[in-house]
């Protein structure tokens, strides 16, 4: 596939909406960018792994949630426990496709209300080695989160479409960034999803098959992903 073409005017261009364009000349030139990633970057996030990442530049800058409640505190409900094997879900999916593989059944409202831990949290921030963003799950009930707020929570925080600074800064190399396209077309069916250019889950690259919670660092739970 060609490379995309990007607008003279980098005011007006997001890589979430032109990304998908055709492109109608032999080479581009990148659009200038900051530097530094995005404020809303985790400061220990590094796209890639191992040796490589010692060597990319450290950041000074984090996101901050003052009333999550620490994890060590908290019992997760067994359906959302890595360890346990229970959970079928595509995270470039709709909750809605989420099955539980002890549950013989369609999932009903109930299997969905029950607290996702307990004691119930009201806030339960979580965070995986292949995202740069924390997710935030918020309850939808004064008492705690449930199983239902956490899907729904993952899944409109990945279905978010990607700014210009998320796709351009020093975190990231060409060689990054065409993983990051390599997803965008795993995941885009036809025209429409492909308008609607890279999202956050295109950042897991290829590792899309949730897993389940495990207790985390600093309080939080994180995300654990498998190949589809």
């Amino acid at each position: 596939m060609r490379p995309t073409a990007y607008p003279a005017n980098n005011s007006d261009y997001s890589p979430s909406s032109t990304i998908s364009r055709s492109n109608s000349v032999s080479g581009y030139a990148a659009p200038r960018f900051s530097g530094e990633p995005p404020r809303d970057w985790r400061r220990d996030f590094r796209f890639r792994s191992g040796f490589t990442s010692f060597f990319r530049i450290k950041r000074t800058t984090s996101k901050h949630l003052n009333d999550f409640v620490d994890s060590s505190r908290s019992t997760l409900h067994h359906h959302l426990r890595y360890d346990g094997g229970y959970i079928s879900y595509d995270l470039r999916r709709h909750p809605s496709t989420v099955a539980f593989r002890d549950v013989q059944r369609p999932l009903t409202p109930w299997d969905l209300q029950q607290y996702a831990c307990e004691p119930p949290a009201v806030v339960m921030r979580l965070y995986s080695s292949r995202l740069p963003w924390y997710i935030d799950i918020r309850a939808s009930n004064p008492i705690g989160a449930t199983i239902g707020d956490v899907f729904t929570g993952l899944y409109t925080s990945l279905n978010t479409p990607i700014q210009k600074d998320d796709y351009y800064n020093e975190e990231l190399d060409d060689a990054d960034r065409y993983k990051l396209r390599e997803a965008w077309e795993e995941r885009c069916h036809d025209a429409s999803e492909r308008s609607c250019g890279v999202r956050r889950v295109d950042f897991l690259r290829g590792k899309i098959g949730f897993e389940g919670l495990v207790r985390g660092k600093d309080g939080m739970w994180e995300v654990k992903t498998r190949r589809q």
